[in-house]
């Protein structure tokens, strides 16, 4: 069965060709010159644990080539890609001493090998005789990456200061905790008052404080529930999915006060945990989650936060627990739904995963985070036709899909 948008062309099939055989290679280079130069086995995957072993190569290297750069310190730079993420490579940069230099995501214009010493190496190569072999394409590459002078190399690292100063990206993520946070400070103004109400007795208190469960079906009816049918499965399958916060039901006590306004904070509170994801500080992201576990913890929104931070960690089988219970609350979250079949993707369930972006897409196929999402799923098994449509539907929908989600415009107004 192929997937396609209702509005969608017929699509035309191209005759698939087998591409271009590649070598790997993985460089190193600093102002005054190469460093390292390291070509992957042709078969092999560059993982985290080759990239691990790549980073020691390279430790050797500067201490042979620059004598007191150890000592000094050294700045590296590479890209997001998830070998570089990787918790045991983020340990052995904390074993080394090693400082990361910010590199947003989705910035190859902000990677020197690539706007810089790449672009010079692809020009030589198209310019060069083919290879009869790997080793005549691996002695050529390394010949030229030593033919060329400090000066070559200086100019990249003097070109990335100017391109990250232009870079309206590199403060976006400060720029928009800035907002939250006074977006924080904005709700202290308008709802401090309302909520610091202090009841006479406790009688009062019960007959004016709604149980947890009544918030609950007040926190459910946002815009992401669609039906009164998710409300109450969701509402059936509560307990299944509170197993990680039965500590936090036993103190809990809905805060007095406008329940919408207390719902108001924890949606602030996740978007700050959302932006110091981004910025990648786990620990401040995970405050802001607690801060909004406080509140209510009884919010898929707080599942699916956790569930984010256990990815971002690689942490897959905790992330899939959290994803999990998101989808047991609500089980219209469409973001859960996503990244739950992301993170079966990870763990090699692709039935799973495709069975629950299919789910998905049923919910709302104008998403088309799901469409390529599904995509990289039936590509991993082998279906390249349906993938292809799937990933055809992701642009076609992506196209007419808002910044801001139609569902969310009138809250602007409210």
């Amino acid at each position: 069965m192929h997937w396609r948008h209702s509005r969608s062309p017929v699509r035309t099939k191209f005759k698939q060709t087998l591409s271009v055989r590649k070598v790997m290679c993985t460089v190193f280079w600093d102002r005054k010159g190469i460093l390292l130069i390291d070509f992957l086995p042709r078969g092999e995957t560059m993982n985290a644990d080759h990239y691990c072993e790549t980073l020691r190569k390279l430790r050797r290297a500067i201490q042979n080539k620059r004598r007191g750069m150890l000592t000094a310190g050294v700045v590296l730079l590479h890209d997001n890609g998830r070998p570089h993420t990787a918790w045991r490579t983020a340990a052995v940069l904390t074993e080394f001493g090693w400082e990361l230099f910010d590199h947003p995501p989705y910035s190859p214009d902000l990677a020197p090998s690539d706007f810089h010493v790449f672009l010079h190496l692809k020009k030589f190569l198209s310019s060069s005789e083919r290879f009869g072999n790997d080793e005549e394409l691996m002695t050529s590459v390394t010949r030229w990456f030593h033919s060329q002078a400090a000066e070559f190399y200086d100019r990249g690292i003097q070109k990335l200061i100017s391109r990250y100063d232009k870079c309206p990206s590199s403060d976006g993520g400060y720029s928009a905790l800035f907002t939250a946070k006074h977006m924080l400070a904005l709700w202290k103004t308008l709802y401090e008052d309302q909520t610091n109400i202090e009841l006479p007795d406790q009688s009062e208190k019960r007959s004016d404080t709604r149980s947890v469960f009544q918030l609950y079906t007040s926190e459910m009816s946002d815009k992401d529930s669609s039906s009164l049918h998710a409300h109450s499965l969701a509402a059936s399958r509560v307990e299944q999915a509170l197993s990680e916060v039965a500590s936090s039901l036993s103190s809990f006590t809905p805060r007095p006060g406008p329940q919408r306004a207390w719902l108001l904070q924890l949606q602030i509170w996740l978007l700050l945990a959302e932006i110091y994801l981004s910025l990648e500080q786990v620990s401040a992201a995970t405050a802001c989650i607690q801060e909004a576990t406080s509140i209510f913890p009884l919010s898929h929104h707080i599942m699916y936060m956790r569930g984010l931070v256990h990815e971002y960690k690689q942490e897959f089988t905790e992330a899939k627990l959290c994803f999990q219970n998101a989808v047991a609350i609500n089980p219209t979250h469409i973001k859960s739904l996503q990244h739950l079949g992301l993170i079966y993707h990870y763990l090699g369930s692709q039935r799973l995963a495709e069975k629950t972006l299919r789910d998905a897409a049923r919910i709302d196929p104008a998403s088309h985070q799901t469409w390529y999402n599904l995509g990289k799923v039936l590509e991993s098994l082998g279906e390249f036709d349906t993938a292809s449509d799937c990933m055809a539907t992701a642009l076609e929908v992506e196209i007419s899909n808002p910044i801001l989600p139609f569902s969310s415009i009138p809250l602007t107004f409210d």
